[in-house]
């Protein structure tokens, strides 16, 4: 794991990095805490229903197994929806990583975070080339999932990319986990 995947950038609306309980020796010249680590990153790409409303999808992925933990599927994200949706990931960080996004800089997360003990960290923004795990998936998302359906509702949206994101982690295999799926490569380490 090289430092440039530890600090992301806007691209899009939003990337975040959230480097969750459990941070070796790949972070420790960094200020990270030390111990195992899962770092995950989020983007919001905007994605048009067929009656041309908009929808925004950030992608949770975990840098290290390559998993998609989760995606959440909304027209509006406020800084109280993306809270509760990280509550519901039943994981806790340490700390959070990211942009200047109003849904990661509102009162809402700020209380979120203080009340969990966890620290936000804004980064600067302006340097994609060090976003290139998650451009890397946002690319994939893009041409097997977005571009391949045409959604008429957000919940057919939904269903679709929930069908892709399953695919993603339990079937297809990855060159750089050995040839293993996300989900074979995170129980192999867990």
């Amino acid at each position: 794991m090289n430092k440039s995947k530890v600090y992301l950038t806007l691209v899009g609306a939003i990337t975040a990095l959230v480097v969750w309980d459990m941070a070796d020796s790949f972070f420790g010249g960094l200020g990270f805490p030390r111990g195992d680590w899962e770092a995950y990153t989020w983007q919001l790409p905007f994605v048009l229903l067929a009656n041309g409303r908009r929808f925004r999808v950030p992608n949770i992925v975990d840098d290290f197994t390559r998993e998609c933990v989760g995606q959440l599927i909304e027209t509006s994200i406020s800084g109280l929806r993306m809270s509760r949706f990280l509550d519901s990931l039943n994981r806790k960080p340490k700390v959070i990583v990211c942009d200047n996004g109003p849904e990661l800089t509102s009162k809402a997360m700020f209380f979120w975070a203080r009340d969990r003990s966890i620290k936000l960290h804004f980064i600067q923004p302006g340097k994609p080339t060090q976003n290139a795990f998650v451009e890397s998936f946002n690319g994939k998302f893009r041409d097997y999932c977005l571009n391949l359906h045409w959604f008429r509702s957000l919940e057919e949206a939904r269903f679709q990319i929930d069908t892709w994101r399953k695919h993603y982690n339990e079937e297809r295999p990855h060159g750089s986990l050995g040839r293993l799926t996300p989900t074979e490569f995170a129980e192999q380490v867990a």
